[in-house]
């Protein structure tokens, strides 16, 4: 007699905490720079090829920004990831 063998039901997909890696400071480091450099949020959208929606999430906190978006974030600003993070850091300090 053939042994009969089950497959285990699928698991709905966990939700994902999508500010879980977010760096304190950075949504108010990216809003500063588009402020000193009279950039709307629908234009830097558009410059680094990004959905307003998404972009707005990361400046309001709401969600973290992947490794990529972060650095065309920075690139569409004009500065360095390293810029913005150290920026962050100092607008979290206070």
């Amino acid at each position: 007699m053939a042994k009969k063998t089950t497959v285990p039901p699928k698991k709905a997909p966990t939700q994902v905490d999508s500010t879980r890696d977010m760096v304190p400071g950075f949504g108010d480091a990216v809003k500063a720079r588009m402020a000193s450099a009279g950039v709307t949020v629908t234009a830097l959208a558009a410059k680094m090829e990004a959905s307003q929606p998404g972009l707005s999430r990361v400046l309001l906190g709401k969600r973290a920004p992947s490794l990529l978006f972060a650095f065309r974030l920075a690139s569409a600003l004009g500065v360095g990831l390293d810029v913005l993070l150290l920026e962050a850091a100092r607008l979290a300090k206070k």
